[in-house]
């Protein structure tokens, strides 16, 4: 199920490529997201048995959230 919200998100994403109030909400929506899971993931590590929540697949969420986040606040509006 990991997997498939990945691609799932990124149909999504592609759907609306050319929205603009999609994108100006995207990188604080997904930052905040994926910041989440890779908080939820240092604090219970395995959880559950779920890929979403092992050491390689916490440190990308970290990633992907923290850079969502820079892009949202440091954006030139």
């Amino acid at each position: 199920m990991h997997k498939i919200f990945h691609v799932l998100l990124g149909i999504v994403i592609l759907f609306h490529w050319n929205r603009r109030p999609f994108w100006s909400n995207l990188p604080l929506i997904n930052g905040a997201f994926f910041t989440y899971l890779a908080l939820f993931g240092a604090l219970f590590p395995d959880f559950a048995g779920l890929d979403a929540f092992n050491s390689l697949d916490t440190a990308l969420h970290a990633i992907v959230g923290l850079s969502g986040l820079a892009v949202a606040f440091l954006e030139k509006k």
